[in-house]
């Protein structure tokens, strides 16, 4: 039995609640969308939002006092930052990884508060990613238009006929 069939089964007499979260849906199976009930679109972050996850964020560590120059860090957040329109879940790690920067400076000897260098670090890592995984999808995306496109020169049609 198919690995679709079974999730079909599996959906078909479940009486549970289940959450599918994809951000594929045009990779879904004909058949599921008539087995969901509800279907939540999650909207991209507006930049009032995502202003407030980072203040929300940086805030609660300056009250700590765990930020050095929390002004020098908003600025170069308005300047860089804010319109690569990162997600909730980006933004959480970026502060996490600066701050672990910040930590492990400091258990070194480095008395280190998070600073925009941390930051700026976690930020670069954020879109070094991004731009490895969108070059890897675009150099998969090529190979399967390769793979599917079929040449129609009458030399390959005949290559094609000969080996009947």
């Amino acid at each position: 039995m198919s690995v679709i069939k079974l999730f079909h089964r599996v959906l078909e007499y479940y009486h549970e609640i289940m959450f599918l979260t994809t951000n594929q849906i045009a990779e879904f199976d004909v058949a599921i969308p008539s087995r969901i009930h509800l279907a939540i679109k999650y909207e991209s972050l507006q930049m009032a939002q995502i202003e407030a996850i980072f203040d929300s964020f940086l805030k609660d560590l300056d009250e700590r006092n765990l930020i050095e120059d929390y002004a020098d860090i908003e600025d170069w957040l308005d300047d860089s930052v804010y319109k690569e329109r990162l997600d909730g879940r980006q933004i959480r790690d970026m502060i996490t990884t600066a701050l672990g920067l910040a930590l492990t400076e400091s258990r070194s000897g480095g008395g280190q508060k998070l600073n925009k260098r941390h930051l700026k670090r976690a930020f670069g890592n954020i879109n070094d990613f991004k731009r490895n995984f969108n070059t890897q999808m675009q150099r998969y995306t090529d190979d399967q238009e390769k793979t599917i496109h079929v040449p129609s020169s009458p030399i390959f049609l005949d290559s094609l006929a000969a080996s009947d």
